[in-house]
């Protein structure tokens, strides 16, 4: 497989990654369509898609995943239809991997498993010493394993068991988290979900309705199974008319003491739905595409606790683009480029203050020359205002006029200063006529030069001050 390694790393980076998050002392989230899902869920759900697309990238036919809620009878199924004992059954939920069945003749493949950690282990391709392998351990365990050895199946068919969908996670629409991966509906053929009788549930049927909305038009099988021995075949039957038959999905029944519908499915599984090399490669390509892209989101998420140490040596077996995502969120390397946008959006303020200043300091000094241009108009209107009234000329060719009369001088100097006073009577009424007007004028000027100078006040006070970035 080519990349194998690179893809491989993903997953050991993922661990990596769970595992660094744990250590840190605040609960870190995804941004997935603007909802905030706990990184623990998604690291998981990115694990399986991975690991089933590696899996099952070399697994070209007929890849039917098994699904269901816990304790359906998943596991006994798959066992009974490979005929062989390979995934663990137990009273309680035993099987913690996914694992890809399919017979030796299928392809030249053998029994593998990938780890949580990304390694890969060789299996036995015994179907009981395969089975111990790959049951619920607290170490290391599996996310997908694969049995290639002697088992029932018909070629090319892959049986895919699935760990079961807790009732509490349906509710939440949570299924990937609790083991069905989401790259299983792009991965897969067709599909088997299993209902269990008695305790059929509304979480059994909304995951039924969950598969056939995302199958994107695949075959679906339904198993109706019986749980307890006591339950007869007509039970099954009239719970299969009752809420199944109007879905329009091929029903079949199975108890212990009737597995003949079983039989007939392990024979129609193989007849619609193959896959053929290339496009198992393409899909498996594809679904690893869209998880480098999301565990690259997760990376730049994880800048804002401070991003995590990743060791050198894991950098070193990434593809490009992941290794260079994940160098750029590394403490030292997100330091640096936090202090290198510190320093280029101090650069940024800095101007903006200098283009600012410059501005207040232009409406300033416009403020101050206009300020000076009303108190000239101002001097100049108290000034008209101060020498409205008669001339200086006037009066005295009066009191030249009276001195002549007074000592008797030829009446030629008294007409004139009749005429004076004439004119000075004139221009008395004048003044008074052009008065207001100049009163007016000395009015305004002082209005307008108050206005400027309370405006020059707000001026000072609008002075703007250096901000420094945060």
């Amino acid at each position: 497989m080519e990349n194998l390694s690179e893809t491989l790393s993903l997953i050991s980076l993922i661990d990596h990654i769970d595992r660094e998050i744990r250590k840190k002392s605040v609960q870190v989230f995804w941004v997935v369509d603007d909802s905030r899902v706990s990184i623990g869920q998604e690291l998981a759900d990115l694990r399986r898609d991975i690991g089933s697309a590696i899996m099952l990238m070399e697994s070209f036919g007929y890849r039917i995943p098994v699904l269901g809620v816990v304790k359906r009878g998943k596991s006994s199924l798959v066992n009974y239809m490979a005929g062989a004992d390979l995934s663990p059954v137990n009273a309680l939920p035993e099987t913690a991997s996914l694992m890809v069945i399919g017979n030796r003749a299928t392809a030249d493949l053998g029994s593998i498993g990938i780890n949580w950690n990304g390694k890969v282990e060789k299996l036995s391709v015994k179907a009981e010493k395969f089975c111990e392998q790959v049951r619920r351990t607290d170490s290391d365990p599996f996310i997908v394993a694969r049995f290639v050895g002697q088992c029932e199946l018909a070629e090319n068919v892959w049986l895919i068991d699935t760990p079961g969908s807790s009732e509490a996670n349906l509710d939440t629409r949570r299924k990937e988290s609790d083991g069905i991966p989401d790259a299983l509906y792009a991965l897969a053929t067709s599909f088997i979900v299993v209902l269990g009788v008695p305790g059929v549930s509304s979480c059994d049927l909304d995951l039924l309705s969950e598969v056939k909305e995302r199958s994107g038009g695949k075959p679906i099988f339904v198993v109706l199974k019986a749980l307890d021995s006591s339950v007869p075949m007509n039970v099954l039957e009239d719970f299969r008319q009752e809420y199944l038959a109007s879905l329009g999905i091929k029903v079949f029944l199975s108890s212990d003491k009737d597995l003949t519908q079983i039989d007939e499915l392990r024979s129609v599984i193989g007849l619609s739905g193959y896959m053929t090399s290339d496009e198992a490669i393409t899909v498996s390509e594809k679904v690893i595409y869209e998880s480098e892209s999301k565990i690259k989101n997760l990376l730049q998420q994880l800048s804002n606790v401070g991003g995590i140490e990743i060791p050198k040596v894991l950098l070193s077996t990434l593809s490009q683009s992941v290794s260079d995502c994940a160098h750029d969120q590394l403490p030292e390397v997100i330091a640096k480029n936090k202090a290198e946008t510190l320093r280029i959006e101090r650069e940024r303020l800095y101007k903006e203050y200098l283009a600012e200043f410059h501005r207040w300091n232009q409406r300033k000094q416009a403020k101050l020359d206009e300020i000076k241009r009303y108190r000239g108009e101002l001097a100049r209107a108290e000034y008209d205002l101060k020498k409205n009234g008669p001339s200086s000329g006037c009066g005295l060719g009066i009191l030249f006029a009276i001195s002549c009369l007074f000592f008797l001088i030829p009446l030629i100097p008294i007409a004139v200063g009749v005429l004076c006073a004439f004119a000075r009577n004139k221009e008395i009424k004048l003044a008074s006529v052009n008065r207001p007007r100049l009163e007016a004028s000395v009015a305004r000027a002082r209005n307008l030069l108050k206005a400027a100078e309370k405006e020059q006040e707000a001026i000072n006070l609008s002075e703007p001050t250096r901000v420094s970035p945060k």
